[in-house]
């Protein structure tokens, strides 16, 4: 059984999937499982996934019957999971190598935490040059901060499954 099982919804990301793919694979820590849930994509994303799925047996492929979206494709992710933790990545989102085990060396000296999260960087294009700047959350996140900012996106989160329980997100 694997430690920690990846969500990928994907929706038609040809362009940037083999670059999601890719930071799952050069992930340092390799005990996970990727569940990829394509919502009937019609480009060239089912290719590109069906490809991963056969060359590596930690990925699996959940192809939907009719479009749900994103929220709906999350959750028919999270009823398939088999690791302790659980982390979202979009099809047009990357990790850094070691984010992973940035982890999870944070929860082993933080082993009841819920949830644990991390900096990330925003980048955006603007008349053919890429800009990007660092966004360093709050060491805490609570009541008093959460409404001035959402601190928190969710490729930069990890769950713990077994102090969370059974969840979905509400559509």
């Amino acid at each position: 059984m694997p430690l920690i099982s990846i969500i990928v919804p994907v929706f038609n990301a040809q362009d940037t999937l083999q670059l999601t793919i890719n930071s799952v694979l050069n992930q340092t820590f390799k005990d996970f499982e990727c569940i990829l849930v394509n919502d009937c994509s019609n480009d060239n994303s089912k290719q590109i996934l069906d490809m991963i799925t056969h060359k590596d047996k930690r990925f699996y492929l959940i192809n939907n019957e009719k479009n749900i979206g994103v929220t709906s494709s999350r959750n028919i992710g999270i009823s398939k999971v088999k690791g302790k933790f659980i982390c979202f990545l979009d099809s047009d989102d990357i990790w850094r190598p070691d984010f992973l085990d940035s982890h999870l060396k944070f929860r082993d000296k933080n082993p009841n935490l819920a949830i644990t999260y991390s900096p990330y960087h925003v980048f955006y294009k603007r008349k053919s040059i890429i800009y990007g700047y660092k966004v360093i959350p709050p060491n805490r996140v609570d009541s008093k901060n959460i409404f001035y900012k959402n601190f928190i996106p969710l490729l930069t989160v990890m769950l713990d499954i077994e102090i969370i329980g059974e969840f979905a997100f509400p559509q």
